[in-house]
């Protein structure tokens, strides 16, 4: 089970950046998604799909592939479900966020 704090990137577009997020491994984190997180912060998972069932407000949801390169990215309201089978990560953020461009590859920073 590790929370490692870590911000994603793009590298030749300093302008966007997800802000401080924590990278979540194990089931129970899992489970828990974001809501032992603190505020302002994303979450990063290593999985194809998330919920938001028992949420109270939406979220920016980030598709990402193996290598961290953008899928697709959507403001999900609560009580939906998104799957993607082609993704290998899913960054949850702060619906105010500006979304990543798809295609876009990021790269972790800190951690």
């Amino acid at each position: 089970m590790v929370r490692q704090r870590i911000s994603l990137h793009h590298p030749h577009n300093p302008t966007w950046s997800s802000g401080p997020v924590l990278e979540v491994t194990g089931p129970l984190q899992r489970l828990r998604g974001t809501r032992a997180v603190p505020a302002g912060h994303g979450v990063l998972l290593r999985t194809r799909s998330i919920h938001t069932v028992g949420l109270t407000r939406p979220l920016l949801v980030v598709s990402l592939g193996e290598s961290l390169v953008v899928r697709s990215s959507a403001v999900v309201d609560p009580g939906c479900v998104v799957v993607d089978l082609g993704a290998r990560w899913v960054l949850e953020l702060p619906p105010t966020r500006s979304p990543p461009a798809a295609g876009m590859r990021l790269r972790r920073v800190g951690g």
